[in-house]
């Protein structure tokens, strides 16, 4: 995540094309070109080395490797 972490923004040169391949998927994705949801509607996700104080309030989906994702019902 790039949310205030300190760290720069600045994408490096040797990751520039897998960048922007991220930055396409996502466009289709928020556009509905790919409407397959692989997380189950989920609007809040974090690793499997932490537990966030609002897991417990959210409705786990599915978890993929080392990412649990969650979705708002509770």
């Amino acid at each position: 995540s790039w949310y205030c972490d300190g760290k720069s923004d600045k994408i490096p040169q040797q990751d520039l094309d897998v960048y922007e391949l991220a930055r396409i998927i996502a466009f289709k994705v928020m556009h509905l070109e790919m409407s397959f949801d692989f997380t189950k509607g989920a609007t809040h996700y974090h690793a499997t080395y932490v537990y966030p104080e609002w897991a417990e309030t959210k409705t786990k989906t599915v978890q993929i490797k080392d990412h649990v994702f969650y979705r708002w019902e509770k």
